[in-house]
């Protein structure tokens, strides 16, 4: 809901709530810990939440082009998150059973300001406040805690050869050249239940930015960047056992190249890669994507629209003891075709148009078949050892049709 408060301001009211449920089974390591009844596990989580944001947003004074805004976001969520065992999708008994309630406020302020026709400025902060509750339903730790964070921002646009720069150019890639420099705090949010054990539930990520765009020949948009990011500490669930442990602090540091090209009047094409270098002080962070891609053309006439699209993810690091390890990387195209009506549109879509074999999620790990078990639970390997080490990875989908009929009211 939004209220014209005043010639110059107004008034942005938003609230949602939602019912979510899940039921997931799964196998990761087969029959590696338990030989008998093997080693399936079933999260479920239950949970009511809501929130909405209050915002109020006010244009200063005529002839100093500058808007401030304010307000205030908020969440809760009461949830009951179960982690159990499982054989053949038979409940064999709760590891972990918790009633959680989580609430975070966050109020901020953030002012849009162009003191210059060449300069753009936008700053902001943000309170970030997070509440807990955790009562346990078996005999395991439960209580309540609260963390917070203050959170800054700044972003800075420098168009110098623009006609009201400092240094004024006729030539159309200089005169549209903008240097921008965006850097922030932002947070990654934990596990409520890792509190109980005195940590963090709220820790920093730095992160900074500094590009460059501009058009050329009139038709045509790049851009380049280098990016940095730094996780303070990032706890990661382990699904298997339901406990949390942390990886320690993280830094990734990566560039972006962008661009985009109008052919016509309707058709353009466009694109986007990256490479990201994601490390700890152990070495290259495991299954983090390095080299990722993705390109369309784009035919946009009339009702008509169709557009031919591709996307790319390189090899990623499989284990922290090899390099030369890697899980393998894919290209996949997708190819659709939409008309639009008023009020409706009608579109098909095909995906994996090329019907390439590919893998939607990989890892490596140690595990064990049933098949593979002898008279204890190690698996019988040369050598000796606690399990057999190889891929798993989830097929990516074949060849498929999608055809959708969308009503607009």
């Amino acid at each position: 809901l939004e209220w014209e408060a005043a010639e110059h301001a107004r008034l942005i009211l938003n609230a949602y709530v939602a019912r979510y449920a899940l039921d997931l089974y799964s196998n990761f390591t087969y029959a590696l810990e338990d030989p008998v009844s093997g080693d399936g596990i079933v999260q479920r989580d239950d949970r009511l939440y809501g929130g909405g944001l209050l915002a109020y947003e006010h244009v200063l004074k005529p002839g100093f082009p500058a808007t401030l805004r304010g307000g205030v976001e908020w969440r809760v969520d009461d949830a009951r998150v179960r982690l159990g065992r499982q054989t053949r999708r038979r409940d064999m008994g709760a590891v972990s059973d918790d009633d959680v309630r989580v609430g975070s406020v966050a109020p901020y302020l953030e002012m849009v300001a162009s003191p210059l026709p060449w300069l753009r400025l936008d700053g902001g902060l943000r309170y970030e406040r997070m509440y807990f509750d955790v009562d346990s339903r078996i005999d395991a730790a439960e209580g309540s805690g609260d963390d917070a964070l203050w959170l800054p921002k700044a972003n800075v646009v420098v168009s110098p050869f623009a006609d009201e720069g400092p240094w004024p150019s006729s030539h159309p890639a200089l005169r549209e050249f903008e240097l921008f420099l965006h850097a922030g705090i932002g947070f990654h949010s934990n596990d409520p239940r890792a509190g109980l054990a005195d940590e963090r539930i709220l820790s920093y990520a730095r992160g900074a930015e500094v590009g460059i765009r501009t058009r050329l020949a009139g038709r045509a948009e790049v851009a380049a960047s280098v990016f940095w990011l730094s996780l303070e500490d990032e706890l990661v669930f382990v699904g298997d056992a339901g406990t949390t442990e942390s990886s320690g602090p993280s830094r990734r540091l990566g560039v972006e190249l962008a661009a985009r090209m109008e052919i016509t009047d309707w058709l353009e094409v466009r694109g986007d890669v990256a490479y990201t270098s994601a490390r700890t002080a152990a070495g290259p962070i495991v299954q983090a994507p390095r080299l990722v891609a993705k390109a369309a053309l784009v035919a946009d006439r009339g009702p008509w629209r169709a557009e031919l699209s591709a996307r790319s993810l390189g090899e990623r690091y499989a284990t922290d003891a090899s390099r030369a390890l890697r899980l393998s990387d894919y290209t996949v195209l997708d190819f659709g075709v939409r008309y639009r009506g008023d009020p409706w549109e009608i579109g098909v879509r095909v995906e994996n148009l090329t019907d390439r074999e590919w893998r939607s999620s990989e890892f490596y790990y140690a595990s064990c078949a049933p098949h593979e078990v002898g008279a204890s639970a190690a698996c019988p390997i040369a050598g000796g050892g606690p399990g057999i080490a190889g891929r798993h990875f989830t097929p990516g989908n074949r060849r498929h049709v999608v055809v959708w009929l969308r009503w607009t009211f």
